[in-house]
């Protein structure tokens, strides 16, 4: 029989400055999105450790639920987002789940959604524009590599059901979200298309407005 050693007060001081300085050592943190690094070998091990069953408990939880949410104690932590981008693909894997869903403006999602499927679009800048003011802990690496991933997984699997991006608030609404209803009016009810089109006026962003400048003056 073995005998655990005591903790005491000294010993756990110990443990948390040596996990400080093995955090601050390996450049653990939140980065905002950008162009990541393959020469990083912490993230290429991130990118392609497979292990074999750390995984399983939660498989046995979810049972043959069909939404799964996911919450983090604090937003942009490294940790969370990371162990929240591996469940996806987990569930993806083992469940056959299929959407991601973020509190996110709708016509983020839309536009993220246009590159997850079908390649429109370049994810770092769309998360530059949109993920600002209220959502800007979203604009991270760690969910544009889950983005990058969700695109090379629908690439990569033309035989299996599609992975979709959807967000699910709507605190932004990008110009390209009223040009879908002006548009549709002006093919199916024109006879509206005009009153919409001058209630829309003073909401409706200008090309090229940003999300946090565009809530800041609404």
């Amino acid at each position: 029989m073995s005998h655990a050693r005591p903790v005491t007060r000294r010993r756990l001081l110990s443990l948390a400055t040596a996990t400080a300085l093995a955090s601050k050592a390996l450049g653990i943190g939140t980065a905002a999105a950008g162009t990541s690094s393959a020469a990083e070998p912490l993230d290429a091990l991130n990118r392609s450790a497979r292990p074999l069953s750390d995984l399983n408990a939660l498989s046995r939880m979810v049972g043959g639920a069909r939404a799964v949410g996911l919450g983090e104690a604090s937003h942009s932590a490294h940790e969370f987002f990371t162990l929240k981008q591996r469940l996806f693909r987990h569930l993806v894997a083992t469940k056959g789940f299929t959407t991601l869903a973020l509190e996110a403006s709708w016509s983020t999602g839309l536009r993220l959604d246009s590159y997850v499927t079908r390649g429109i679009g370049d994810p770092a800048q769309i998360m530059q524009d949109e993920f600002q003011g209220q959502y800007v802990f979203w604009n991270t690496q760690e969910y544009l590599d889950l983005i990058h991933w969700m695109r090379r997984y629908n690439i990569t699997h033309p035989d299996r059901p599609q992975l979709r991006f959807v967000g699910n608030d709507l605190g932004y609404a990008g110009p390209d979200a009223f040009g879908h209803v002006t548009d549709y009016l002006a093919a199916h009810r024109p006879d509206l298309a005009k009153r919409i089109g001058d209630l829309y006026a003073g909401l409706k962003p200008a090309a090229g407005t940003q999300a946090g400048p565009w809530r800041s003056a609404s």
